[in-house]
């Protein structure tokens, strides 16, 4: 077990490094840089699109990523383009694991943010604790940096490490999943 501790520390640091390298996204069949073409947050959705799709091989539930991390994932794909559901839109909800106190929780977006869902006492997570993303969905790789505990008061909730705001270009990253696409 304390071997074991010792490897997921090391797997921690090493996201954080490659993070700081601008290298945080797991590895992928295949990154697709694209550019946001429409972004409907000014309308009545957090959803944004960009200008590629299956021609690409991007699929469904592909993670996007701008600079600063994990900021969404596909929702519906057409030839040549793709609308983006950002992880703080309220439809949005993750499956996660904190990295120090290793607590399997999932993090639902409120439209400004993340918050914490499914977990008994969100006051065990420690501050500025990392939240990474789990593979128990089959759609997301694990290790991807989500955000990290805010304490403040009596609250407890996730900041994002990364927000849409000012982006223009976003990377996708495709891969093959555990399990098959949900058909909606």
């Amino acid at each position: 077990k304390e071997k074991l501790n010792e490897l997921y520390h090391l797997k921690i640091e090493n996201n954080q490094l490659q993070s700081l390298l601008n290298l945080s996204a797991p590895p992928a069949s295949k990154k697709v840089a694209a550019r946001i073409i429409i972004d409907s947050s000014n309308f009545a959705s957090l959803n944004f699109f960009i200008d590629v799709g299956s021609e690409d091989e991007v699929k469904v539930n592909n993670p996007v990523f701008n600079d600063s991390g994990l900021i969404g994932r596909i929702i519906s794909v057409s030839d040549n383009t793709s609308e983006v559901l950002l992880i703080t839109d309220i439809k949005s909800s993750l499956p996660v694991l904190s990295t120090e106190t290793n607590i399997n929780f999932f993090v639902a977006g409120n439209n400004k943010g993340l918050e914490i869902k499914h977990i008994e006492n969100s006051g065990v997570l420690n501050d500025a604790e990392v939240i990474l993303t789990t593979s128990s969905s089959g759609y997301f790789k694990e290790g991807i940096v989500v955000g990290r505990v805010n304490k403040s008061d009596d609250k407890t909730y996730i900041i994002p490490t990364a927000s849409k705001n000012d982006s223009i270009f976003v990377k996708v990253l495709v891969y093959n999943y555990r399990k098959n696409q949900p058909k909606f």
